[in-house]
């Protein structure tokens, strides 16, 4: 067909009618004269040969590009998608860090003592008695309900008060569906947080099977996780392995489990995706028990300790679920869900900054600005606290389970504004006033995480309860003596002794 075309050094511009007819054409297609004999359809321009190229009258030359030039225009777009590639920030590549080389090295030591199976058979689990199981379900209800926000508390009791009961044991071993499997993982899970949370004289009015508490706190963590692999959770999806994971997200660092937390969180994380539980409108069965359950994950992820960007397994418009509710009339009253809600609020913030790290690289005034607007949020969210959690408040008027619940907001918060502004005070060769900022704002955090443990630490047993702050503390215990120390200034004993 290209053979038969007119060569021409100008394509015509009038529809094929009008040139024929020799009559005027406005040259807009339809052209005024074809649609006034109603031949509107059938108005074309004439395709003739210009230049060596195939073109229609009615389309400019410069948007009908040749093959040549269409090689050449391809050529300059991969020259440019290679340079913005290379531009892109990486992770690992930027200078800015959120976690110092210490501390770095001490978690990556805690990693390389991986620690050892204990139970192999069901034979070897100490099933507890019912006086034992109301006990941990009463501690449970007040102590850890509200620390991993895993089961709805009510539910959970009436489905243990109906299932357990004097026979339960030889029933329970004889159990071999994946669910009813699931369902042991997760009472285990369930009594080890409780137990870990108890003091010396509480374990002993429980009851335990074994005299020795540390030796049943061992066992049923096992047993957990032993019911865990037997309901095979890879490959039976079920969200009452999610929970599982999500209670013993509260335990594995008093048994120096850190290989198997960060494995098994992955997991929960992908799993809980495939449940649904970061689209609550699409399981209506399990929206609210869901939502925090999916927070406890993301929450957990983005707060891991040590904190760094690179090494989260969700991003933020992946999580883009509302905060919990936490069905809470007044904000002065007491709720389970206000925990998780805070920080899931403080999560959140961080994880802005994770972002905002990897698009402004080594640009430290960049840094600075990013660093203000979260410790600004940070300290909004402390403006917003229930009254029973301000830390102002008086202990005397709070049961033992709100100061803890405020001890360890207060630790916490105190931690992660040491964390963000860090990296401004490592900058020593900027001399603005943000780095001044940021190193007053690490010491007066690292000074209060040292004496707010300090304070907290009343003689009482209960040293699992306080086993976490023992990181926070081994990070907070070297700032203050670097930087007093730089200052030209001896760092104070009682900042600078071992932990408590």
């Amino acid at each position: 067909m290209e053979s038969r075309l007119r060569t021409t050094q100008r394509p015509p511009r009038s529809c094929t009618r009008c040139a024929r007819s020799k009559i005027k054409c406005d040259k807009a297609l339809p052209c005024l004269q074809c649609r006034s004999r109603g031949l509107a359809s059938g108005c074309r321009a004439e395709t003739v040969r210009s230049h060596g190229r195939v073109v229609t009258g009615d389309v400019a030359d410069s948007i009908q590009p040749s093959y040549e030039d269409l090689v050449k225009e391809n050529e300059k777009l991969r020259l440019e998608i290679s340079r913005l590639s290379n531009q892109q920030p990486r992770a690992g590549t930027s200078r800015i860090r959120l976690i110092g080389k210490n501390e770095e090295l001490l978690y990556q030591r805690l990693r390389q003592s991986p620690r050892r199976e204990r139970l192999w058979n069901i034979s070897q689990v100490q099933f507890p008695s019912e006086q034992s199981v109301d006990s941990l379900l009463r501690h449970g209800a007040n102590w850890t309900s509200w620390l991993h926000g895993a089961v709805d508390q009510e539910q959970f009791e009436s489905e243990v008060r109906e299932s357990y009961t004097a026979s339960s044991k030889r029933r329970f071993e004889l159990f071999s569906d994946p669910e009813e499997l699931a369902w042991l993982g997760m009472f285990f899970a369930y009594a080890t947080a409780s137990l870990l949370l108890m003091t010396d004289a509480e374990a002993e009015r429980c009851i335990l099977p074994h005299a020795n508490v540390v030796a049943t706190q061992q066992n049923w963590y096992d047993s957990a996780l032993f019911f865990l692999h037997e309901s095979q959770f890879l490959r039976n999806l079920h969200i009452r392995n999610v929970q599982t994971i999500v209670i013993l997200g509260t335990c594995f660092i008093n048994f120096g489990d850190f290989n198997l937390y960060y494995h098994l969180w992955g997991c929960a994380l992908r799993m809980g995706q495939a449940l649904g539980l970061q689209n609550p409108n699409q399981r209506p069965d399990m929206s609210n028990i869901g939502v925090r359950l999916w927070w406890s994950l993301v929450m957990n992820d983005w707060l891991q300790i040590p904190l760094q960007a690179d090494h989260s397994g969700i991003d933020r418009i992946a999580a883009g679920v509302s905060f919990p509710d936490c069905n809470n009339p007044s904000p002065s009253v007491d709720s389970p869900g206000q925990y998780l809600l805070i920080l899931s609020k403080l999560a959140t913030t961080l994880r802005r900054l994770h972002e905002s790290i990897f698009s402004i690289q080594d640009d430290f005034t960049l840094l600075a600005a990013a660093t203000t607007t979260v410790d600004h949020e940070i300290a909004l969210i402390v403006s917003q606290l229930p009254a029973y959690l301000q830390p102002e408040s008086n202990p005397a008027d709070a049961n033992e389970a709100h100061k803890w619940q405020r001890e360890n907001l207060c630790i916490v918060l105190l931690y992660y504004r040491l964390v963000i502004n860090r990296p401004s005070c490592n900058e020593q060769n900027n001399p603005s006033a943000s780095y001044t900022n940021a190193k007053a704002v690490c010491l007066s955090a690292a000074h209060g995480i040292v004496s707010s443990i300090r304070e907290f630490d009343t003689g009482d047993p209960i040293t699992h309860r306080r086993l976490i702050w023992r990181a926070y503390l081994s990070t907070a215990e070297r700032k203050p003596v670097r930087a007093d120390q730089k200052a030209g200034h001896s760092s104070s004993p009682s900042t600078a002794q071992q932990p408590p």
